[in-house]
């Protein structure tokens, strides 16, 4: 949560964050905010609209010191590679969500029939839609995930091949996405629209994801390029 205070000078939050610090340990029926420190270690940023800070939300709603780790490193990790990493990749506009329960599908035939919920439909990476469609299908979670992760490889370069570029940042791009439904979910959570528990099962799938990547990542290049 992002908080810019303009009752208070930055000596007063500072003074504030004193006594937060003095709470938070003291046993207390409630939770209090924690201030999250900038590089340099500040807690309070002076900006022209007034003293920032920067606390954390998740973290007081019961979310682990260790999950609430993993998604900074995340969020890090994002940082550091762009925009190199996606310097070379080809955008257009993409849906942006593709998943099973975003489509109508015929009954007899199995053939899509409707895509529906273009609610983040815009410009990204054209290879987000695969990626997507792949990171919800389920494939990934599954031990036969090579020979079914091949199959769903053909049957999108049947219309589309990947180019190298997107078959080289494959991986960075699954930890991303994990990445996003975390913090998706954390925003529908903060508007009253999602449990906790539902922010927590994207943070478990966000750990899970990035072990899977760190196991099987240049398999999965190496898999996408033959089967494409």
């Amino acid at each position: 949560m992002l908080r810019i205070s303009q009752n208070l000078s930055a000596a007063q939050v500072r003074a504030e964050h004193r006594l937060l610090r003095r709470l938070r340990p003291a046993g207390l029926p409630f939770a209090v905010p924690e201030p999250v420190p900038a590089a340099d270690g500040r807690t309070v940023i002076e900006t022209a609209a007034g003293p920032a800070t920067l606390c954390r939300d998740l973290r007081a709603a019961g979310v682990s010191a260790g999950q609430a780790a993993r998604l900074g490193d995340a969020a890090r990790r994002a940082q550091e590679w762009w925009p190199p990493g996606g310097g070379a990749l080809p955008v257009q506009v993409v849906h942006g969500d593709q998943a099973a329960l975003n489509a109508l599908v015929h009954p007899g035939t199995g053939q899509v029939t409707a895509l529906l919920d273009f609610e983040i439909a815009g410009a990204d990476f054209r290879v987000q839609d695969f990626l997507a469609a792949l990171f919800n299908s389920g494939a990934l979670r599954s031990p036969e995930w090579p020979g079914r992760t091949a199959a769903f490889v053909r049957g999108h370069a049947s219309a589309r091949a990947l180019s190298a570029a997107e078959v080289e940042e494959l991986p960075e791009l699954l930890i991303f996405r994990a990445l996003g439904s975390a913090l998706w979910r954390a925003a529908r959570w903060r508007r009253g629209q999602a449990r906790v528990s539902a922010v927590v099962s994207c943070l478990e799938r966000l750990e899970t994801t990035t072990r899977w990547v760190a196991a099987n990542g240049a398999a999965l290049r190496a898999l996408v390029a033959a089967a494409g």
